[in-house]
């Protein structure tokens, strides 16, 4: 439905949202591997396997898939960055140019957290071991990546429930990054899994 807090630091991230939806199926999105495929990822992911081993000491992993529409949200940012830096040259000329070279250079300062899923058939990987379980009210698990731009070794996420008589106000915590861009590419990832958590179909 709506954040309510969004804030960051170089070590950690922290997202507090309310899902319109009972506590039980937002907490069971999370657990069951077939609900969590259907909304886990950035807006470029495609396809979600994920295997959950649900228990203190249990382990996971979540592979995200992003194919040819990241690739071309990529294209056209960077197509209509060097549109704007070239003033005065004609538009069509850049964009027809830019798309021949094939560009692949980073996006400019401010989406470079859209990074992680911009290329054709990329995989991602989060994989980690559940520490604490509390059913409808907490998980704690560590969450490794693969992802080269930014990379998370042994970080910790701690999402919390709570009941708010028929919707739910989900509290994600993820900290022990080592870098700023690490913390800034997954406050982008996980608000924008989060937005389509929100809009899952809670009915069944």
């Amino acid at each position: 439905m709506y954040v309510i807090e969004s804030t960051c630091t170089s070590e950690s991230l922290k997202i507090k949202r309310v899902i319109a939806a009972p506590i039980a199926r937002v907490y069971q999105a999370w657990v069951d591997p077939q609900k969590l495929a259907k909304w886990f990822g950035c807006n470029e992911t495609n396809r979600v396997e994920a295997e959950l081993d649900l228990r203190v000491g249990g382990k996971y992993t979540i592979k995200m898939f992003c194919d040819q529409v990241g690739q071309n949200l990529q294209t056209e940012a960077t197509a209509e960055a060097i549109v704007g830096a070239a003033a005065g040259a004609a538009a069509g000329a850049i964009v027809g140019a830019a798309a021949g070279a094939g560009l692949s250079e980073k996006p400019a300062k401010g989406s470079s957290a859209i990074n992680n899923c911009n290329q054709e058939n990329v995989l991602n990987i989060a994989k980690g071991e559940y520490l604490e379980i509390e059913p409808d009210k907490k998980l704690v698990f560590t969450w490794t990546n693969n992802f080269p731009e930014f990379p998370a070794d042994n970080t910790l996420v701690t999402i919390e429930f709570k009941d708010l008589g028929g919707k739910t106000e989900l509290t994600l915590t993820h900290s022990r990054f080592m870098s700023a861009k690490s913390v800034e590419g997954h406050s982008y990832g996980w608000s924008a899994a989060l937005e389509k958590l929100d809009n899952l179909d809670f009915s069944h």
